[in-house]
């Protein structure tokens, strides 16, 4: 038979009444009736085949918690390498105010073709005239590249398409239409432009067309710089009526046969400020 249990000894509700007295033999003993052979089977030891039984499952279970250990190290590895990865990336964006991102464009544009202190010198030319804007490699281009975030902060800002633009010849493939797109870009911003010729290698009409193309945009011309022949700057310069914003302008003429070459394109711009004519300087 077992003995009631008090809240002292086990923590159980006392079966006992209060004042100590004992219940007749017909209460809670007859509750459990076979505790006596439950607590037996409990206490009994274990054969050899149990003990076995009991083994395989241990070891079962250690190879999982070592296997589970294993694969938990490794994502934390992999959460810390992803979690500076994505650190990196957020750096980039984050920091960066667009006043200070759209400096670094200029920057970039600017250092990208000029070379020297004197970028807008004759001289310094051959440096310059197989870099063309319109290209995969040109700045702006790779600049978008770099993340979405760039991609959109330049779509946005016109000034950082307008400013040192180079066209040389002869042009990519589908010039006009990446022309387009570009000048597009700069939307009614003031144009920094630098047009170089070729030698010899440009497909007939090439150069006029892209000339015209340019001229369409001169009431936006800022500083611009022209190379070309006599024969190709007489036809665009004879569509030129106006230039509002212009203030630095030089215009380099292959004049390989001695033609005579005139130009009044400086009467045509109020806010000119310097002008180049080969090496004949005049100043406003």
């Amino acid at each position: 038979m077992l003995r009631s249990c008090t809240r002292r000894n086990c923590g159980f509700v006392s079966l006992l009444p209060s004042d100590g007295g004992h219940q007749s033999q017909t209460g809670p003993s007859k509750a459990f009736p076979s505790s006596n052979g439950l607590v037996a089977q409990i206490l009994c030891e274990f054969d050899d085949s149990d003990d076995a039984l009991i083994g395989a499952d241990i070891q079962k279970l250690e190879r999982l918690q070592s296997f589970y250990d294993a694969q938990l190290h490794e994502v934390q590895l992999r959460h810390r390498a992803v979690t500076e990865a994505l650190e990196a990336r957020r750096s980039i964006r984050a920091p960066l105010p667009r006043d200070i991102l759209i400096e670094i464009f200029y920057f970039v544009c600017q250092s990208w073709w000029r070379g020297t202190d004197n970028a807008w010198q004759i001289d310094t030319w051959g440096a310059r005239e197989r870099r063309n804007s319109l290209h995969a490699e040109g700045p702006l281009w790779v600049l978008g590249r770099v993340c979405r975030f760039w991609r959109e902060m330049l779509h946005t800002s016109p000034a950082s398409w307008a400013q040192h633009m180079v066209m040389t010849m002869p042009s990519p493939k589908y010039a006009l239409e990446i022309s387009r797109t570009y000048l597009g870009r700069t939307d009614v911003h003031p144009l920094t432009l630098l047009f170089t010729s070729g030698d010899g290698e440009v497909p007939p009409g090439e150069e006029d067309e892209t000339l015209k193309f340019l001229v369409e945009s001169c009431h936006r011309w800022k500083d611009v710089i022209i190379e070309t022949s006599p024969y190709h700057m007489r036809r665009p310069e004879a569509s030129i009526s106006h230039l509002p914003t212009l203030q630095t302008i030089q215009i380099h003429i292959h004049n390989v046969y001695n033609d005579d070459y005139r130009s009044n394109i400086c009467l045509m711009a109020p806010k000119l400020q310097q002008a180049k004519l080969l090496n004949k300087e005049f100043r406003k």
